[in-house]
């Protein structure tokens, strides 16, 4: 109902091996949002990154797509740490971790709050197959759930025009959830046609789940 508006400053650097990069803005309220990140290689191997951030509770930029774990870039602050080690061209073994914390109420949840995630993932990438298998563990603060989940997924190619993956999780909160299934993508006519079949048989009676 009238107008709007945001400023903002940004930055790329490259130093030696390290990338640096980031965020500084305002909206026209005042309110301010900051984002600093860091890309540093530990070794030949080893990748590492460093992700900050700030949002005010009031920092209001409806089309923003800066990180959030919330659906707005506002009430909240946060770290996330990524750690890559690849011992082999083809396989890989990331570290994902994140720490947030949020000032003000949020929506069904009338105080502050904070959510802690840790999670390990093997992923590998061969000429005729790749995948993933990851497992994670979330903790929320406002109700005190703890969330453990297993994901993988192993995808297939079985020519040029015809692709398939197999992929399953299972979830455990205060009950538990399992999914698992398959999907094909097939091109015919020299991909004038393409078909996507699929089947995921699922069992989840938790919304948590």
């Amino acid at each position: 109902d009238g107008v709007w508006g945001n400023c903002s400053f940004d930055y790329y650097a490259v130093l030696g091996n390290v990338r640096l990069f980031g965020e500084m803005a305002l909206d026209f309220g005042g309110s301010g949002a900051l984002l600093a990140g860091i890309i540093l290689p530990l070794g030949p191997k080893v990748e590492s990154a460093l992700l900050l951030r700030s949002y005010s509770k009031s920092y209001i930029a409806p089309h923003a797509s800066a990180y959030s774990t919330l659906s707005t870039v506002s009430n909240q602050m946060g770290v996330v740490a990524d750690l890559k080690y690849t011992p082999l061209k083809w396989s890989g073994i990331i570290y994902y971790g994140e720490y947030v914390y949020y000032p003000w109420v949020r929506y069904n949840i009338d105080h502050t709050s904070y959510m802690v995630k840790n999670s390990l993932k093997w992923e590998w990438e061969r000429e005729m197959w790749s995948g993933y298998l990851s497992l994670a563990h979330t903790y929320y603060s406002h109700n005190a759930l703890h969330k453990c989940y297993v994901r993988s997924k192993l995808s297939f190619k079985l020519s040029e025009k015809t692709r398939a993956a197999i992929h399953g999780a299972f979830v455990s909160t205060v009950g538990s959830g399992y999914e698992i299934g398959t999907d094909w993508k097939m091109k015919f006519f020299d991909g004038i046609l393409a078909l996507s079949p699929g089947i995921v048989l699922f069992n989840c009676k938790d919304w948590n789940n």
